[in-house]
């Protein structure tokens, strides 16, 4: 068997803490980001109902708007949020 042949080599670790750097972390998420992501969430749940509630209450009729127009305008806002 050859002196080189790499099936036996002994395996190397990561580059980058060999040459004393942070190892990297992979798929992590930090807190901030967590907390961030969830407080989004809850408010947009709370802003959708406060919009549906306008419907109910003819908020979209007071400007002259039909709910159709008011519902996809309303829903145009969302995506570009």
């Amino acid at each position: 068997m050859a002196s080189n042949d790499r099936r036996f080599a002994p395996r190397r670790g990561n580059p980058r803490e060999e040459a004393g750097a942070a190892p990297v972390r992979r798929n992590s998420v930090s807190i901030a980001q967590s907390l961030v992501l969830t407080f989004s969430l809850a408010l947009l749940g709370v802003s959708i109902a406060h919009s549906l509630e306008d419907f109910v209450y003819g908020i979209p009729a007071r400007f002259g708007l039909s709910v159709a127009t008011a519902a996809v305008l309303l829903a145009a806002g969302y995506v570009v949020r």
